[in-house]
């Protein structure tokens, strides 16, 4: 909270006493500036007091212009809103419901407003702990953006994330990897392969694929990120590193321990080099050596590699430490499997 913004609410609470004594509690003037006052509020105070003015203001605005009013529509989403931020997920999901309903009768389905009413609702829905709810209302939203807006508007495209991310976490890996793969495209062909976006989106890919079962999928994904995480930087960069790491493990995951344990070793002395032994990739570098020399059979490559893990678990979060009592056990078994 700023002075600026303090000032801005003191500054309201004074207007709002004049207003009041020239116009009168009901002319719209006044409402406008209470309606004011209530943003400011929001931003210094919050809370119960915020959801108390937007509610007091919105019975003075259904009263005073009727329950399809913009004024009165505008209130009720910022009453919903407040509500959102002060946990009374409840009563915004109630709210949100009710201003849909509105500004569909209002505007119609084909107006912006009303596919933003349909986003809001949504969100709500997740957040009361419905993902199953959410989804199928950001798959209604995608249709209608689809239409009104065309596939390359970038409120469909955010919609299209959310769409494959909801159906990740429904449970529905191959959905999710098919709703990425379509955003995907569309990123590819309005950005260019090495953007940002279109990487980190060949990274959600992979990880859907993935969960999926799609196991080769998932390698040539992690492919894609790794190669233009190395036309963008060299192979020793920390976002090389990164894409490096999920690569060896995709592999592995795609039949080749082997091939996935060299990978792992070679990441290792870079990642040492780089970014030291104390860095979280150097950790998880170890901890992918020795789960792939395991997994390739090679019994004292396996033990050396958990050896070097519990010496950094210990030196790095303790010797009683979850993680260090953990990577002991793991050595353990790998030297008794190496004699």
């Amino acid at each position: 909270m700023s002075s600026d913004e303090d000032d801005a609410r003191s500054a309201y609470e004074e207007l709002l006493a004049d207003v009041v004594r020239l116009r009168g509690a009901d002319h719209p003037e006044t409402l406008a500036t209470r309606h004011n006052l209530c943003h400011w509020l929001g931003r210094t105070v919050g809370g119960i007091d915020t959801v108390h003015a937007y509610e007091r203001l919105l019975a003075d605005r259904l009263r005073v212009l009727g329950v399809d009013h913009p004024d009165t529509l505008v209130t009720r989403h910022d009453l919903a809103s407040q509500r959102h931020w002060t946990m009374d997920v409840v009563g915004a999901l109630a709210d949100y419901e009710t201003l849909l309903t509105a500004v569909l009768r209002v505007h119609g389905p084909d107006d912006v407003r009303s596919l933003q009413a349909r986003n809001d609702l949504a969100f709500c829905l997740e957040r009361a702990g419905d993902p199953a709810g959410a989804l199928a209302v950001h798959e209604e939203l995608l249709v209608e953006a689809l239409r009104l807006l065309g596939p390359d508007h970038p409120d469909v495209l955010a919609t299209r994330n959310t769409v494959a991310h909801g159906r990740g976490r429904a449970g529905d890996a191959a959905g999710a990897a098919a709703a990425y793969e379509e955003l995907l495209a569309a990123h590819v062909r309005l950005h260019g392969r090495d953007d940002r976006e279109t990487v980190d989106l060949w990274g959600k890919v992979a990880h859907r694929r993935g969960r999926a079962g799609d196991l080769d999928g998932a390698l040539g994904a992690n492919e894609e990120v790794l190669a233009a995480r190395l036309r963008q930087y060299p192979a020793d960069h920390p976002e090389t590193l990164v894409a490096r790491l999920f690569h060896a493990s995709a592999w592995g995951e795609a039949g080749d321990p082997a091939g996935a344990a060299t990978r792992f070793e070679e990441l290792l002395a870079d990642t040492l080099r780089v970014l030291g032994p104390d860095d979280p990739l150097t950790f998880h570098a170890r901890v992918g050596l020795v789960t792939w020399c395991a997994r390739a059979a090679d019994a004292t490559g396996a033990a050396t590699a958990a050896d070097e893990l519990h010496t950094e678990a210990e030196r790095l979060f303790g010797p009683g430490h979850d993680v260090t009592l953990a990577t002991r056990a793991l050595a353990e078994e790998k030297r008794r499997g190496a004699e």
